[in-house]
């Protein structure tokens, strides 16, 4: 992504938050950095004030957006919609503190698309996200054809429509969020951001909307984090097919093209929570699901 280098610039200022400064680390865009910065320092205030029992817990999470590429590519392409993820983010964080949710606590069910969610096999080493969006669009009954959908030129389509590139790589989850709901009424889809502050309502967010009939896509920074992908680090859109809260499992529909990892997957969700769990110093872990990703306080 074009803020990957943003990444250098957010661990420094991790170590001195309370003043801004942009390092010569190849990022040219400072008075965006600045922006942003300005406008996350007013939801610090409000949070601050709101919660004066958990000011250490809000400037980590602050700090790790403000070191996330997506999160300052995110606030480029909608300002308002970054301030109230990051919103969200700070209350699940809190939520996680003091225990208030966890993960499909006491819930025995299983949850299931509409309709099940083939492996679309991306037609490119980087069309991960753009057939992630056909496998939901498939699962969400948008598309009924599904041999056709799935072909490479549907796959061609949905890319330019995400701005999709092998210079580009994969889109923010903004836009695959906004590429969902122009086929959907009522805007259904939203954004989860989470971090090893806010990993307890990961689970119960992409839950939330296989219970309301919509396939969630993950982004995951690290593929590693994966069992079945070994040690190969990727950072991948995938699909969840079904939740299995009695088990504990989670099916995954992996478009990789590569076969060794493409397929349907079952994992843990300890294994699911590892891979938002750790602490990337600036790759964190995206859903695109059901409503705006918040469990409220």
């Amino acid at each position: 992504m074009k803020f990957k280098k943003l990444m250098a610039l957010g661990m420094a200022m991790t170590i001195a938050f309370t003043s801004l400064t942009v390092y010569n680390v190849g990022f040219a865009d400072e008075v965006l950095v600045n922006e942003t910065y300005n406008s996350v320092q007013l939801v610090k205030a409000e949070f601050t004030n709101k919660y004066p029992d958990d000011i250490e817990l809000i400037e980590e999470v602050i700090n790790i957006a403000m070191c996330d590429s997506i999160f300052i590519e995110t606030y480029e392409y909608d300002n308002e919609l970054a301030i109230e993820i990051l919103e969200n983010t700070l209350i699940n964080s809190i939520n996680q503190k003091y225990q208030i949710s966890t993960h499909a606590s006491g819930d025995n069910g299983i949850y299931y698309s509409l309709v099940d969610v083939p492996v679309v096999k991306q037609a490119t080493d980087w069309y991960c996200c753009p057939a992630s969006v056909i496998e939901a669009f498939i699962g969400n009954a948008v598309f009924t054809d599904t041999e056709r959908n799935k072909s490479s030129e549907m796959q061609n389509s949905i890319a330019t429509e995400l701005g999709v590139s092998q210079e580009n790589g994969a889109p923010i989850p903004a836009k695959v969020a906004s590429v969902l709901n122009k086929r959907l009424s009522g805007n259904p889809y939203g954004i989860g951001y989470f971090t090893y502050l806010s990993y307890d309502s990961a689970i119960d967010y992409a839950k939330s909307a296989l219970q309301n009939y919509y396939v969630p896509l993950v982004r995951i920074a690290d593929t590693s984090t994966l069992g079945y992908y070994g040690t190969k680090p990727l950072t991948h859109y995938v699909a969840i097919s079904k939740i299995d809260c009695n088990r504990k499992k989670i099916t995954i529909v992996d478009p990789n093209n590569d076969s060794r990892f493409g397929g349907e997957h079952e994992i843990t969700f300890d294994e699911f929570i590892n891979a938002m769990k750790k602490d990337y110093n600036g790759d964190n872990c995206w859903i695109i699901a059901y409503g705006n990703g918040i469990n409220t306080l």
